[in-house]
């Protein structure tokens, strides 16, 4: 529900999405966890990176993680990330600091599921 203040209401949003390995991917979680092991370490790392390259400002950096990001994910079984880390390029790119901001943290939620989803 949201809040009414003067002049309208706050709608307070709730995160609901979840990260959910490709549905193509036949078998448990756990195989697809265990098949690319290294794959998984590479993209904690690179999700730290993103973080520092933002926090940093170093946006062509930034940018070149996030093109790893969308090469390495499909083959994890995690496309929705591929998808996520594009429309992040695509404001980038536009240069819109309103979208980034959200659409970075949209990532950074997915990154950290895939992360606690590996463990």
């Amino acid at each position: 529900m949201g809040v009414t203040v003067a002049g309208g209401e706050i709608i307070r949003l709730r995160m609901r999405e979840r990260l959910l390995p490709d549905p193509v991917w036949a078998g448990p979680a756990e195989i697809v966890r265990n098949a690319f092991p290294d794959g998984y370490e590479e993209l904690q790392a690179l999700a730290r990176a993103l973080l520092r390259c933002w926090l940093r400002e170093d946006f062509r950096g930034f940018d070149a993680g996030l093109r790893r990001v969308m090469r390495l994910a499909p083959d994890l079984g995690l496309p929705l990330i591929a998808r996520v880390a594009a429309d992040v390029r695509h404001c980038l790119q536009l240069r819109d600091a309103t979208a980034l901001s959200s659409t970075w943290a949209r990532l950074s939620r997915l990154l950290d599921q895939a992360s606690d989803w590996h463990d």
